[in-house]
């Protein structure tokens, strides 16, 4: 059992990826649905300045509704631009012992050396987001995610050993975002894709063992968001983008040995932003 300890609003640099940048919806934290209470009573407790009454409201906030950080030491956890811990790059070979903590927390555990999540590994909390990219995952529990699945929204797994999507992501409604690229995926599930499809707006895959296009892609005809990485084939079929045609509006391909630029991008649009960078065929 490892100590518990608590955190006020301390500022730190924030994670920050394209899902959240562009189209995550916002999400009141306890935090500030505490901050607006207090806000709305101000002008009630006092007569002064603007400026005065700002800082009686911090006093309270900082009073009032200290944080129980949920990861253990040598982890941090702050409370600046939402509930996040960083576990980041100290060796856990898997998901530590967590304590219960309220709200809603965006967890990093990215650069360590874990294997498997198992069942019910954030029962003590919710998620909001989860970072596991660059481990040594190659199994994640159908329940690995139990007790948010109403919250979480972003789950980054790149740079694992994962063989196929895990059937966990399916169990999360309001997912918006995954990052699966590098992983030795060879085909990407279409009941699994059929079944985020109602919520996935952003979707990042590839890696050197997928093969052919994934036509399974059609299934989601709400994505906004696509970004392919290290894919070795050398062209895209006419209907590489049937589904989302209408929808999509980011794209791009990183490090493929595409020989052009797909013609079926002619199709898309919405399409805003584009980019394909180190693809040593194309000039």
């Amino acid at each position: 059992m490892h100590q518990v300890s608590t955190i006020h609003n301390v500022p730190s640099r924030p994670l920050l990826n394209m899902y959240q940048v562009a189209f995550r919806p916002q999400q009141t934290t306890a935090m500030q649905h505490a901050s607006g209470k207090y806000h709305s009573q101000c002008p009630l407790l006092c007569n002064m300045h603007q400026i005065g009454c700002h800082v009686l409201w911090m006093f309270l906030i900082q009073k009032n509704f200290a944080i129980i950080c949920p990861v253990p030491p040598p982890c941090k956890c702050t409370t600046y631009s939402g509930q996040r811990a960083y576990c980041s790059r100290l060796n856990f070979t898997q998901i530590p012992n967590l304590v219960k903590s309220g709200g809603t927390w965006i967890i990093d555990f990215r650069n360590n050396n874990i294997e498997t999540i198992n069942a019910e590994a954030f029962r003590n909390f919710q998620l909001e987001q989860v970072y596991l990219s660059i481990n040594s995952i190659s199994n994640v529990d159908d329940d690995a995610f139990s007790g948010s699945e109403t919250s979480m929204d972003v789950v980054r797994l790149d740079g694992n050993k994962l063989k196929l999507i895990p059937i966990a992501l399916t169990r999360l409604p309001n997912l918006i975002g995954i990052n699966v690229q590098y992983n030795p995926i060879t085909e990407l599930d279409e009941n699994i894709l059929k079944t985020m499809s109602k919520s996935l707006i952003g979707m990042s895959f590839g890696s050197s063992s997928m093969t052919s296009w994934p036509v399974s892609l059609q299934q989601l005809n709400n994505l906004l968001m696509l970004s392919i990485y290290n894919l070795p084939i050398s062209e895209f079929p006419d209907n590489a983008f049937k589904g989302f045609e209408k929808t999509l509006s980011f794209f791009e391909v990183i490090s493929s040995n595409l020989r052009h630029i797909p013609v079926s991008m002619n199709k898309l649009v919405n399409l805003k932003y584009v980019n394909f960078k180190d693809n040593r065929f194309i000039t």
